[in-house]
């Protein structure tokens, strides 16, 4: 299987798609310079089942659209969420089902905010957020962990930075 790249040109996927990882604007392992780009999610699942220099996914000034889909982090290695190019990031629904034991690391190099517009659910090991003190991680729909851990980076976190519309256990 092979990851998607979207390097200064545009991806729309539809039905389910599955691969390996997605980058947007410029490759994990380079950090060079972004190209930018648009990566359009398909509008069933789109599962990531690996990851480029340990980033499953992975966006450097390019453009992310949920387009209504489900984002499932399915690899059995450790996977990383990065939004490099510091810009707010919208989903719709996240599932978190990692196997490895660090699980998935979401917002390593995170400096943007995140919102997850529908359901989020962690059925793997461990999810594991990243974040600074002045960007949000909020999610409107329910928050579901089913198995494994959520686990949080000890920087202090305001009431307002991180949401769920209901949570359960």
């Amino acid at each position: 299987m092979a990851g998607i790249f979207v390097s200064g040109g545009t991806y729309s996927g539809s039905g389910d798609v599955t691969c390996d990882w997605v980058a947007i604007g410029e490759l994990a392992s380079a950090k060079v310079s972004s190209a930018g780009g648009t990566f359009t999610a398909p509008d069933g699942t789109l599962t990531l089942t690996s990851q480029e220099t340990n980033y499953a996914f992975f966006n450097w000034g390019g453009t992310f659209n949920h387009n209504s889909g489900t984002v499932l982090f399915n690899g059995s290695d450790t996977q990383r969420v990065s939004d490099y190019g510091n810009q707010p990031l919208t989903w719709n629904n996240v599932t978190s089902h990692n196997t490895d034991s660090s699980g998935l690391l979401w917002g390593s190099s995170w400096s943007s905010n995140t919102d997850i517009l529908g359901d989020f659910t962690v059925s793997g090991t461990k999810f594991f957020l990243y974040n600074t003190t002045n960007y949000h991680f909020k999610v409107t729909g329910n928050a579901l962990i089913s198995s494994g851990s959520f686990v949080r980076h000890t920087i202090a976190l305001n009431a307002d930075k991180f949401e769920m519309g209901s949570l359960t256990i």
